[in-house]
């Protein structure tokens, strides 16, 4: 087996600057807020401004890199707050260890046996129609269910998500409106959402209610503990931003590779991506290979129809593109571009996908890696998603080779 030339793939152990296993340099990442980061343990550590976010998957490591958003959920926290309106229920404050590790999550419970539905609520006053995601971290407190709704506050109260959650299980067992999502976090928390396109402007409520979402008895010993709730214009939660009484916002994650044309082919050669892609219904996000201009490119983006990815080559103004139906969406998506000569293939997940003869027989000089087109602060282009491993290559692949390689 052929070895690269250059190599990025992340430690589980370094807290700040991006480490290259080869050659022995690093590369630079840079965010301008606060975030979030996972541990092994799946325990989100705060860490500060410009400080890589890590996703850790039995013993798979990805940097997990995003773009700008926000949090329109006011007081994520805290449920004692006025603007979370309850029905049926009471909130006992900071009665848990949340995920942060911190004793900051609040049990909901019952405040009555009698048979109603049991909730609280956030109203947002000004809201658009983009499609949006409401997301919370919750934990089985006796009660083992929770219902997440998001709908139109007025008249007619159309809803766009609507899901039950089991906390013992950790699956949906019920989504009757829009898309929805669990993911275990840590020691009996899950991360837990609904994704839908709102039918109307104007006010908008987030509920959490305990159980299915219809009438229940209460028991007062019983609940569920929440914590970290966020409504975002996403079609899947992005990293917790904590917030107040006010909205907050985000920056993106930028991230790039510099002077690596020592590590690059330009007669013969491969790039190789192993990434997940946060939105697929997004054709902006680019990881990109690059001479610095779109004159000689290796780039792997996101569609607009929410199934596929391009693979797009350019060399020398020759362009050679591949679209292919891939789910790189819930799972991550291996890409080789490999090539000698006017000879180019793509091999995804395992197979040789396409290949092409037409293009000249040499790239420019790569010089960079980023996460976007040409620029990696260009926002417009910028790749949101998780980064598993990078490679490049300075000898062509065989198909074996290459093959072999993106196997999943």
């Amino acid at each position: 087996m052929k070895q690269p030339s250059l190599v990025m793939i992340p430690f589980a152990d370094r807290v700040q600057n991006i480490q290259l296993i080869k050659p022995a340099t690093q590369a630079i990442f840079r965010r301008s807020s606060d975030s979030f980061s996972e541990l092994s343990n799946g325990q989100l550590s705060p860490i500060g401004v410009g400080e890589p976010k890590r996703k850790h998957e039995g013993d798979k490591v990805s940097y997990k890199i995003e773009r700008d958003h926000s949090n329109f959920y006011k007081y994520s926290s805290d449920f004692t707050q006025s603007l979370h309106v309850k029905a049926n229920a009471v909130i006992e404050s900071n009665s848990s260890v949340a995920p942060n590790g911190k004793l900051e999550a609040d049990n909901l419970i019952a405040s009555s046996e009698v048979l109603t539905v049991k909730y609280t609520e956030q109203v947002v006053s000004t809201y658009t129609t983009d499609k949006t995601t409401f997301s919370i971290y919750a934990k089985a407190n006796g009660e083992n269910e929770i219902n997440l709704l998001q709908a139109r506050n007025s008249v007619p109260y159309n809803t766009w998500g609507s899901a039950s959650f089991n906390l013992d299980t950790g699956t949906v067992v019920n989504n009757s409106a829009g898309e929805a999502s669990i993911e275990y976090v840590t020691n009996g928390w899950y991360r837990i959402s609904v994704t839908g396109t709102p039918t109307n402007t104007g006010s908008q409520k987030y509920r959490v209610t305990l159980g299915d979402g219809g009438s229940i008895n209460g028991y007062p010993d019983l609940g569920v503990l929440i914590w970290g709730g966020q409504v975002e214009k996403e079609v899947k939660p992005l990293s917790l931003i904590e917030t107040d009484s006010s909205t907050v916002s985000a920056g993106g994650d930028d991230f790039w590779i510099s002077s690596i044309s020592q590590y690059t082919g330009q007669y013969e050669g491969a790039y190789y991506f192993d990434v997940r892609f946060d939105d697929l219904e997004d054709s902006n996000g680019k990881l990109t290979f690059t001479d610095g201009t779109n004159n000689n490119r290796i780039q792997v983006l996101s569609q607009s129809n929410g199934t596929s990815i391009q693979v797009l080559v350019e060399k020398d103004n020759d362009l050679f593109t591949h679209v292919e139906t891939v789910d790189a969406y819930s799972k991550n998506v291996k890409v080789m571009v490999y090539f000698k000569g006017n000879q180019t293939k793509i091999s995804i997940n395992g197979e040789t996908v396409a290949t092409d003869t037409s293009s000249t027989d040499n790239f420019g000089e790569i010089i960079s890696f980023i996460t976007g087109n040409t620029s990696y602060n260009d926002n417009s282009t910028k790749f949101s998603g998780l980064i598993s491993d990078i490679r490049a290559y300075q000898m062509e692949l065989t198909d074996v080779e290459a093959n072999y390689l993106t196997s999943i």
